[in-house]
């Protein structure tokens, strides 16, 4: 870059803007890698990416946002990729919640998007973490950076079963894999009622990565009791209880994992 900063430096040049535009972009690039390493050192477990997520994979899952009202979950903000991809997607920004574990990769989020609500929690108290901070709007999607396939089969279990009781079942969970396959084995989704569909190959990724579309329905016996009720309980309430009484313990201590 070094070689056209003379250009960019000449008076009324017009590469200027455009040398601006690339050192900016280029930092940004080294203050997600750095942010993302220095939480890859604290707690290796938790972090499931060895670098931040690109922007064509980022746009790749906003698309599979549904349309019309509603809140968006994303779980495992880390440094903001796909936070910002969604936000590119014309997501409004106060519709938008990111929850992430980490503290640091918290205070990045808050530096970076404001206007967005950063939640540093863990993800398997998905319920919870919403009654606290009022959150009681229905909720359309629920966009997972967790690496699924770094988890057991019941934390597996215990996040789709946080994810579908705040949604009632009726809105998608987004998740992207560097796996050949669904990240979710067969038999778990059997159990939820569930589909899986690959939307997205994005081979330009680092590492390359796909994108898939799980979704249930509300007459699915897991979300069927945790369905919004009518009395006397508030929805995110309901939907609490019913996942405290559904979800699994599992032999480890869990952790909730980010990994953009």
């Amino acid at each position: 870059m070094k070689r056209y900063k003379h250009l960019a430096l000449a008076p009324g040049s017009s590469f200027a803007p455009f040398y601006e535009q690339a050192v900016i972009a280029a930092k940004n690039v080294l203050a997600d890698g750095w942010s993302l390493g220095a939480a890859l050192f604290r707690a290796p477990r938790r972090v499931g990416a060895i670098a931040p997520s690109g922007k064509v994979l980022a746009d790749a899952m906003a698309r599979e946002i549904p349309s019309g009202d509603g809140i968006v979950i994303e779980l495992g903000g880390g440094t903001g990729s796909v936070t910002a991809g969604l936000l590119r997607a014309r997501i409004a920004a106060k519709r938008l919640v990111v929850v992430e574990q980490d503290p640091q990769l918290c205070n990045v989020l808050q530096r970076r998007f404001p206007q967005c609500t950063v939640v540093c929690g863990d993800a398997y108290n998905l319920p919870a973490l919403l009654i606290a901070i009022g959150a009681d709007d229905p909720i359309k999607a629920v966009v997972s950076c967790l690496p699924m396939l770094a988890m057991s089969l019941t934390d597996q279990d215990n996040l789709l079963t946080v994810a579908w009781c705040v949604t009632g079942g009726r809105g998608p969970v987004i998740q992207f894999t560097y796996g050949l396959r669904c990240p979710v084995p067969t038999a778990l989704l059997a159990k939820f009622g569930a589909r899986a569909q690959r939307r997205a190959w994005i081979w330009q990724n680092v590492p390359p990565a796909s994108v898939w579309r799980l979704e249930t329905h509300p007459s699915a016996a897991v979300t069927r009791d945790c369905d919004v009720p009518s009395q006397p309980l508030p929805r995110l309430q309901h939907a609490h209880r019913c996942a405290s009484r559904i979800m699994h313990k599992p032999a480890e201590s869990r952790e909730s994992n980010s990994a953009t």
